[in-house]
């Protein structure tokens, strides 16, 4: 017999780390935004986010942007969360 669950946190989260975007993707929701004059937000916030999703064990986080590789501090980004996330939970860097 199915029954609901109740989950104390999301099962996946989309995390926009930064607006800023140095492409021009035809297909991009956000192409009319001038997102090349956007500016990042500062780590010690972007941090504390990705704190917080690792401490509620959220399933898998994504980590978006703008475009998530101009953010300065992407590799410190990348490697605190990935040290946070147990093995049985999911991180993954997805090339398009």
């Amino acid at each position: 017999m199915n029954e609901l669950v109740s989950l104390k946190s999301p099962i996946s989260v989309n995390f926009e780390v930064t607006p800023v975007c140095d492409l021009a993707c035809e297909f991009c929701f956000n192409a009319e935004m001038e997102c090349k004059k956007l500016s990042h937000p500062p780590l010690k916030r972007v941090m504390s986010i990705l704190d917080k999703l690792a401490e509620a064990e959220v399933f898998e986080v994504r980590l978006f942007g703008g475009e998530f590789f101009v953010y300065p501090y992407c590799g410190k980004c990348w490697n605190m969360l990935m040290s946070r996330i147990s093995f049985y939970r999911s991180c993954q860097m997805v090339p398009i």
